[in-house]
């Protein structure tokens, strides 16, 4: 079995813009099993992580954090 790699770009939108052009695609994990797309909804309101810049042990903590809370969300979205 032939393998291909691509790079893709997931959007959700209702309708396609002008001009754009669709490619049914699949996805899978590294063992093979496929991986379903789901929690466009929950993705769309997550919002940019403003933790500042680290610059000292203690604010690396803070943004460490920071950063998994985000990571969570993004989890808790892709699972809804």
């Amino acid at each position: 079995m032939s393998q291909s790699t691509k790079q893709v770009r997931v959007v959700s939108q209702a309708a396609p813009a002008r001009g754009q052009d669709f490619e049914t695609t699949a996805f899978f994990d590294a063992t093979g099993a496929p991986i379903k797309l789901t929690g466009a909804a929950g993705l769309i309101a997550l919002t940019p992580v403003t933790t500042p810049d680290a610059t000292d042990a203690a604010s690396a903590v803070t943004l460490a954090n920071a950063l998994k809370v985000k990571v969570n969300a993004i989890i808790a979205a892709l699972k809804a």
